[in-house]
């Protein structure tokens, strides 16, 4: 499947609406400067730490099946040094 959304080319995945994803960025920004560390999609994590570790492994699939958008990228990498 191929669609042309804005900047972004979509090949597959999943990808949810610029606000719902902006939220989430931000959320992530927020623990990781609090927590100074990545969050856990699994394991011992609290329920939020579990759904922002699981958004972030979602962000690198993405990355890695050529479905994150440019724009996407670009934010997680000037927000987010080292996520991927």
């Amino acid at each position: 499947m191929s669609a042309d959304q804005g900047d972004r080319k979509i090949t597959g995945g999943y990808q949810p609406d610029d606000d719902r994803w902006a939220r989430y960025l931000q959320d992530l920004v927020e623990f990781v400067a609090g927590q100074q560390r990545w969050p856990r999609p699994t394991g011992g994590a609290t329920t939020e730490e579990r759904r922002l570790g699981q958004w972030l492994s979602t962000q690198r699939r993405e990355l890695g099946i050529g479905a994150l958008s440019r724009q996407r990228k670009l934010e997680l990498d000037r927000q987010l040094p080292g996520w991927h």
